[in-house]
Parts: C-alpha cells; structure tokens; sequence
C-alpha cells in the first residue's frame, strides 16, 4: 500500500483501472457461464380452468417457435415445469410467458416463478414480486399487486396475452443481492 502511495497520480489511477477491468471481467465470466446451460422454469400457476401455456426464451436474436416450449395447464393451482437447453455460445436473456388463446380465460394467477440450472436457484420471484419484474405485457388488463393475479383482456380480436420478464441478468443480479426473494437461499 506504501509503494501504492508512492507513485504519480496517472500511474495509481492506471492500477486502479486495470484492476477494475479485472474484476468485471471475472465477474462477467461468472455471469456468462451461468446464462449458458441447462435450466428448468418452474412456474406455479393457478388457472381457473384447463388450458396452456408457452415459454418463450431469447437469447438475443428476440422470441421465435424455435426457443418455445408448450404445456398444458390444468385447472387449479399446478407448478409447471419448462426444462430446456442452450445452444453452445448462447446466453440466455429473456423470458416469456404465453397463456394460450382461450378468451373463456379470464384470468391467471402466478403464485411463484424460479429458474434453476444445475440444481441451483437463479432466481425465485413470489407472487407479491411478479407485477415489479414484467416489463411488458400483452393483453393484459390488469396485474393485482397482492395476489398477482393477471386480469386478461379476452375483448381483443387477436387475443395472445403473455408477459416478458426483466433481463434475467438483472434477476439473477438482483437474486444475489438479496431484494427478489427473501425466502432464497443461494
């Protein structure tokens, strides 16, 4: 630290930053090899009727048919699993959820949303969270912050409601600084 000290100002600045460049870059590959793997989607949804449900995945070229996976979703509370696999080089950026194109449904409730890779938890969102991480939606009139039940607008003439989650890095960022999930323990 002395030594440090010692040298002119251009030349500690010029450590500083060298060192600053190091630990992002470390910190980026961490976070880079994390968004390229294996991963489940968890979703414990409540539909107040049988139906389905798509997830839709970007790995930065937006969302196609070939990044999507389908379920069935019976009616009640069910957790729904969508496991699925990166191409080597990909990483993973958005999510999407799709609840079908049933207008008799109405509304669907979202208890939990957790993505996991190599038996870890990513992220975990509760239902008092969700509204906070979607940054957009589609057909959606409503989200109820308490319950985080989604009202859907059945009256569009191309219904396809769905929403997209935050970047999952900021999830997964915001995971390992304790403000998404309290109950979490990665």
């Amino acid at each position: 630290m002395y030594r440090l000290r010692k040298l002119s100002f251009l030349l500690r600045l010029s450590v500083c930053m060298l060192l600053a460049i190091i630990i992002n870059s470390a910190l980026g590959f961490k976070l880079a090899d994390q968004l390229s793997q294996k991963y489940s989607l968890l979703a414990e949804i409540t539909y107040p009727e049988n139906g389905s449900i798509e997830l839709h995945y970007d790995t930065g070229e937006g969302f196609n048919q070939i990044q999507e996976i389908k379920r069935k979703a019976n009616k009640g509370r069910d957790t729904i699993v969508f496991p699925f696999q990166l191409v080597p080089d990909e990483q993973l950026k958005f999510l999407r959820l799709d609840f079908g194109s049933n207008t008799s449904l109405e509304s669907v409730m979202i208890n939990s949303l957790e993505l996991k890779s190599k038996g870890r938890s990513l992220f975990k969102i509760s239902y008092n969270d969700i509204e906070n991480n979607i940054v957009f939606s589609k057909h959606i009139k409503t989200i109820d912050e308490v319950s985080s039940m989604l009202i859907l607008d059945t009256s569009k003439s191309s219904f396809d409601p769905y929403i997209v989650l935050k970047p999952i890095n900021e999830l997964i960022f915001h995971l390992s600084h304790g403000t998404l999930d309290k109950t979490s323990n990665i």
